[in-house]
């Protein structure tokens, strides 16, 4: 089976079960539902760096070169919520959520990290991590409590505590 809807490159995908997330630079979330052969597409019209489905499945967190990151709605691709404050307007960052999808983190241009609560959209966190540069990438370890760790364009990693 081959995907071919997209036209331009997937910058992101997360698969859960049957269905796979997909994020392009086109600005095009697309979620293809194998189970059932279908597939949604939703346009958000800036490129998209990072896609990554909650844990209940209902809700898609999107990332794009615009500075914002959107909850979307799985089902109908309303706007559920925005998280600004961080940039990133040139580079693939990803976003991730945390603590059983009570906060979402993100990387920014000039090397911080961002927490945000989910529900109400505000920065609950702010840490410089990597040297003015990119701050690449962030995965949540919920394994470890409140633990997730950053990558970022200085070459380091870096393990950091909410």
């Amino acid at each position: 089976m081959v995907l071919e809807e997209s036209r331009d490159s997937v910058s992101s995908l997360h698969v859960v079960g049957h269905e796979i997330v997909t994020g392009s630079v086109d600005g095009r979330v697309r979620l293809y539902d194998l189970r059932m052969g279908i597939t949604h597409v939703d346009v958000l019209g800036y490129p998209i760096t990072s896609v990554r489905q909650t844990r209940d499945g209902n809700a898609v967190l999107v990332s794009t070169l615009d500075s914002t990151i959107r909850l979307m709605d799985k089902g109908n691709g309303n706007l559920l919520q925005s998280y600004k404050g961080h940039t990133n307007k040139d580079y693939r960052i990803r976003s991730c959520l945390g603590m059983g999808d009570a906060y979402v983190i993100s990387g920014s241009e000039d090397g911080q990290i961002f927490v945000w609560d989910l529900l109400e959209g505000r920065v609950v966190k702010k840490l410089q991590a990597h040297e003015g540069k990119v701050a690449s990438m962030v995965a949540f370890n919920d394994g470890r409590g409140k633990e997730w760790v950053s990558a970022g364009g200085d070459g380091t990693v870096a393990v950091w505590g909410l």
